[in-house]
């Protein structure tokens, strides 16, 4: 079962799910970003402290400011709590966001350009930390979020 991983300039490559193969992926400290039911992004705890850049492509898919190297999938694990592959058309979705996004740094570069994007608060809200009762089914559905 493989997950997909979108670098910083929004080139896409498969990772196995496996804790050792998502350090090798994102670096040392491993957080995970729920977004919904659908959607879940492993990223570098550290990302931001350790001066990754910003990852745009992930960042436009998850709406929230991302750095470094992600690791996408399903945002709910299955019975024995291992992560989902992401469904094939929400793959497809998300790896055309990053092809476009690719498209755009290396047409910069082509020109001698270096392509810097930084998150504006004002579009892009923090991640939001939530917490589940004690008693949560992670095959129930996803409580509403106000």
């Amino acid at each position: 079962m493989t997950l997909l991983c979108i670098k910083e300039d929004g080139s896409v490559s498969d990772v196995a799910d496996g804790f050792e193969s998502l350090r090798e992926a994102i670096g040392d400290t491993i957080s995970f970003v729920f977004v919904d039911a659908r959607l879940g992004v492993f990223v570098n705890d550290n990302g931001l402290l350790t001066g990754q850049p910003l990852n745009p492509a992930a960042s436009m898919i998850s709406g929230r400011a991302l750095y470094g190297v992600c690791v996408l999938c399903r945002g709910n694990p299955d019975d024995d709590g291992n992560s989902l592959p992401l469904l094939p058309k929400d793959r497809k979705g998300m790896t055309g966001v990053a092809g476009r996004w690719k498209m755009v740094v290396d047409s910069a570069a082509d020109a001698g350009q270096d392509v810097r994007v930084y998150p504006n608060p004002d579009t892009i809200p923090p991640a939001r930390i939530i917490s589940l009762p004690d008693d949560w089914n992670f095959g129930d559905p996803i409580p509403e979020q106000p």
